[in-house]
């Protein structure tokens, strides 16, 4: 038998008679065992299916790592029939739109030349920021990512299906389940960690109710490029929304009106000394801000390093409303809110001392003393 090298990495047999397969394509969804023909030789998938798809073959220190070498090959095989599936799930998700927003777990379908409808799942986060994107595409034979198709970075391949599904009737929501809508969000409120607001969209009888993130995600939730309402696709090809905030669920009407909140200062303690803009503040420093008009005072504290340093920057005065990070104020990046205070700190006496328990004093410090230690 004569042996050609036809394959960067060994020597394989020619088999002239069977033909070679087909030739690897970036678009098609390749599974473990799969064989495909790559100049001239014959590969096998041998790893991750989903690294099958994304690098060729030939691709050197690479392709090597998921495609097996098995045989060199000339000619073109005998056809076979179109590949089945073991499991072709009844009814299929809805066609892949490009202009679509899709988020992690959305699922779609794309229909093949041959008729077969492939089914395919959005990866969690942070590869769900890709599912949107046109080069993410499943229908994209583009090779941006490696030298191979983008679309396994974002997507996962779940097999075959056919037919439609069974369209069911529009969700309804028993109000005492899904309670009432908090505040409607607004563009330019200060939004900060675990606020909540509501959004609902023209013509709908319900709401949506979206969770503001914790920092630093949470400077974002106030701006109108992050707003639950913007559509625009301006963080890489997709909405920005999920970027500051968490959906929560759905509502229905208002929450109850609640009384206003009061304070037992028994309970809450007296306040620490004001903030002063331009002190030296250090980690775990508490001070006490008492709005205008207001009874109680709220307290703050300074956040550890590399943080401190801020603590005593007028920009990040727990009293500064103008919002100069991030399009939102500055105080959260320096300070914890603790909660609320009334009054001052109770003074307490000054402390006595019997002699005869603390026994005497030694020598006074005296400047440029050599001491021992």
């Amino acid at each position: 038998m004569n042996f050609q090298t036809t394959d960067p990495y060994a020597l394989l047999p020619v088999l002239v008679p069977d033909g070679c397969p087909g030739e690897y394509d970036s678009s098609e969804s390749y599974e473990v065992g799969d064989t495909v023909e790559d100049d001239g030789a014959v590969y096998t998938c041998v790893g991750a299916a989903a690294y099958c798809n994304l690098y060729a073959p030939n691709l050197r220190n690479v392709g090597a790592n998921y495609w097996q070498p098995t045989n060199s090959c000339s000619g073109v095989a005998t056809p076979t029939v179109s590949p089945t599936f073991g499991t072709i799930q009844a009814g299929c998700p809805e066609e892949f739109d490009s202009g679509t927003a899709y988020y992690a777990g959305d699922s779609v379908s794309v229909t093949r030349d041959d008729g077969v409808s492939i089914m395919y799942t959005c990866k969690p986060w942070p590869a769900s920021q890709w599912c949107s994107v046109g080069t993410y595409s499943p229908l994209s034979t583009v090779e941006a990512c490696n030298g191979g198709v983008c679309w396994p970075e974002a997507w996962i391949s779940n097999g075959a299906c056919t037919g439609t599904f069974t369209p069911t009737s529009t969700p309804t929501f028993d109000p005492a389940d899904i309670g009432g809508c908090p505040e409607e969000y607004e563009d330019g409120t200060q939004y900060l960690e675990h606020d909540k607001v509501s959004v609902t969209p023209a013509g709908e009888t319900y709401g949506k109710i979206y969770q503001c993130k914790g920092w630093p995600a949470s400077g974002y939730c106030g701006q109108a490029v992050y707003s639950p309402l913007n559509t625009e696709k301006l963080c890489n090809g997709d909405v920005c929304w999920p970027e500051a905030w968490v959906y929560v669920g759905g509502c229905t009407g208002t929450n109850s009106p609640t009384s206003t909140p009061t304070f037992d200062p028994a309970d809450i303690g007296g306040c620490p000394d004001e903030y002063i803009g331009g002190t030296a503040y250090e980690e775990g420093d508490i001070v006490s801000v008492t709005p205008a008009g207001e009874t109680y005072g709220k307290i703050y504290q300074c956040l550890g390093w590399p943080f401190t340093g801020h603590c005593g920057q007028e920009a990040y005065s727990p009293l500064n409303t103008e919002k100069l990070c991030n399009g939102d104020v500055c105080w959260p990046i320096a300070w914890t809110y603790v909660g609320g205070c009334t009054g001052t700190i109770s003074p307490t006496s000054t402390p006595t001392f019997d002699p005869a328990d603390v026994g005497g004093c030694p020598d006074e410090y005296v400047g440029g003393t050599e001491y021992d230690e």
